[in-house]
């Protein structure tokens, strides 16, 4: 790992980050406990022993003995204002890697042995140089000892102080309350942990005791109590799409679609694990979002929620019910779950949710239709046959609405690309009075419009390729001699070869004939040949043709 430029410190330079297999002055090595194949010197640095390893394609290779460059961990005080850093290594066993700091390593090792999963102990520097790592300059000392340090040289903020500062009580819609001349006061008065109060007043949770919190220095703002509501939606009607559209009452939809916050009769609702506090899951395989800040851009209270679920496809029969549960404090992180995997966690019997070792296997049918007691778990080795995952890729809509490539190859026509005529359109909704009909040769794969569309229907496999989604294909110009002709192509799997447009839309919607008679031809009298009017087109014999005829 290369050093950051900001670190100039020579501990780090000259000590940790020399990898010669020379020893140090006064340097002595000791084997990692549990980690038979690394030691670690009292100076903190690590070496990976000489052994044999064998690769995940079963090939073995002797790797060398060497010393390891550690890594440096970035941590940034907001109340300082600046950075510190820690640092650490990464050794593995049985494949497994684990991250492991080298204070807490050398302080085992070299001075005392201690539980080191305790969290509650910490290893520190004598010299409060956190880089400077050798075990004459390590101490232990407790979390109340480390809290009183920090305290003691400034380096975070003083609750207590914070609880002596006068706070104002306010209802939920902004009305005041009261006023108290401490959290401690608010506490006594009311019996709310002064704990809750700060953590409503840096606006981690909107409110404690069922009340707003505010310093009496910052006093409330109008916008502090606006607050939106994204609870509209009560039908998931993408998810509806993409199972197949089956049929159902949307009035009444099944509870994977069901996105009203209302409870559906007999639902029961507990934390999501790992989630406590922001997301709930119900008996039904519902997600519930609970009301709370937004952290991140404008700070404004959402309100409770169901959230939208998302179907995806392993083959073309296993799918699986997910959702995506959002930070609070960080946009960008985002945790794709598993219902069936969390309903069985949660209301059957709890298991490792991070051993990918462990399936869960949904035998309801259809799979959306949640049924606990057919949800069932498996090790690996004992999934059923008709339930393993075989290699499938999966095929979705490109989410594309407009055809450029062909509009640019029609020498970029003036059109209003928001309204694009139907040759250029790639949206799924039907045009005004637009027909469908089966691609010939392709029946229940593929259908063709009225008004020269060519969709690929969803649901259906061919090989190893799973069609989730529905698509309008791209539909192309090529050019023979003098003459342009309108064609698409169907799933490269499926079918290698470009069809001619105008020559199925004369079979569909016109009258039917051979198609593989080639010396039928289909003349397009359309101007331009891209407005398609299916009763410009006319069907002729090669052999009443005597010059090159413009399609």
């Amino acid at each position: 790992m290369k050093l950051p430029p900001e670190i100039e410190d020579h501990y780090v330079k000259e000590v940790l980050y020399n990898r010669s297999l020379e020893d140090l002055p006064g340097e002595e090595w000791k084997l990692i406990e549990d980690f038979e194949d690394y030691m670690i010197s009292n100076y903190g640095r690590v070496k990976s022993l000489e052994r044999w390893s064998v690769s995940m394609f079963g090939r073995e290779r002797l790797l060398p003995e060497m010393v390891m460059k550690p890594g440096v961990t970035k941590h940034f005080n907001k109340y300082l204002g600046q950075y510190f850093y820690n640092i650490h290594c990464s050794i593995s066993k049985g494949g497994k890697k684990t991250s492991k700091p080298l204070t807490r390593l050398v302080y085992y090792h070299f001075i005392e042995k201690f539980d080191m999963h305790d969290q509650h102990i910490y290893i520190e520097t004598k010299d409060h140089n956190r880089l400077h790592i050798h075990s004459s300059n390590l101490k232990k000392v407790s979390a109340s000892e480390r809290s009183l340090k920090t305290f003691r040289m400034d380096r975070a903020k003083n609750r207590h102080i914070l609880y002596l500062q006068p706070v104002s009580q306010y209802t939920t819609e902004g009305d005041h309350v009261a006023d108290f001349e401490s959290f401690y006061a608010a506490e006594k008065a009311f019996g709310i942990d002064v704990e809750a109060i700060y953590h409503a007043i840096i606006q981690q949770t909107l409110i404690a005791g069922a009340y707003r919190w505010f310093l009496q220095s910052e006093p409330p703002q109008k916008q502090d109590f606006i607050m939106t509501d994204t609870s509209g939606k009560w039908f998931n009607e993408k998810l509806w799409e993409r199972l197949g559209k089956p049929s159902i009452n949307k009035r009444n939809p099944p509870a994977c679609l069901n996105l009203s916050t209302d409870d559906i009769p007999d639902e029961q609702w507990i934390p999501v694990p790992g989630f406590e506090g922001r997301f709930s899951i119900s008996d039904k395989g519902r997600i519930k979002r609970w009301g709370s800040w937004n952290t991140f851009g404008k700070k404004i209270f959402q309100k409770e929620r169901i959230l939208p679920q998302i179907v995806e496809f392993k083959t073309d029969t296993i799918y699986s019910m997910n959702v995506v549960l959002d930070d609070l404090h960080d946009s960008k992180k985002k945790t794709h779950m598993e219902i069936a995997r969390l309903l069985y966690y949660c209301f059957i019997k709890k298991f490792d949710l991070n051993d990918k070792k462990s399936v869960v296997i949904n035998n309801n049918k259809p799979q959306w239709k949640i049924d606990l007691s057919k949800l069932i778990l498996h090790s690996n080795k004992e999934v059923p046959e008709e339930n393993k995952i075989k290699s499938v890729r999966i095929v979705l809509n490109t989410k594309k609405i407009f055809n450029n490539n062909l509009w640019k190859k029609l020498d970029k026509p003036k059109i209003d690309k928001k309204i694009p005529p139907a040759i250029m359109n790639l949206s799924l909704k039907d045009l005004p009075n637009e027909r469908w009909e089966p691609l010939p040769g392709y029946e229940g794969k593929y259908t063709v419009s009225s008004k020269g569309r060519v969709k690929r229907l969803s649901g259906w496999k061919f090989g190893i390729h799973f069609f989730a989604e529905e698509q309008i294909l791209n539909i192309n110009i090529t050019k023979v001699k003098d003459t342009r002709y309108l064609c698409f192509r169907l799933h490269e799997q499926v079918r290698r070869s470009s069809l001619q447009l105008t020559r199925i839309l004369y079979y569909c919607f016109v009258e039917e004939f051979d198609l593989n008679d080639k010396k039928l031809i289909v003349i397009n009298q359309n101007e331009p040949l891209w407005d398609i009017n299916t009763s410009k087109l006319k069907l002729v014999s090669l052999n009443s043709v005597f010059k090159p005829i413009r399609n």
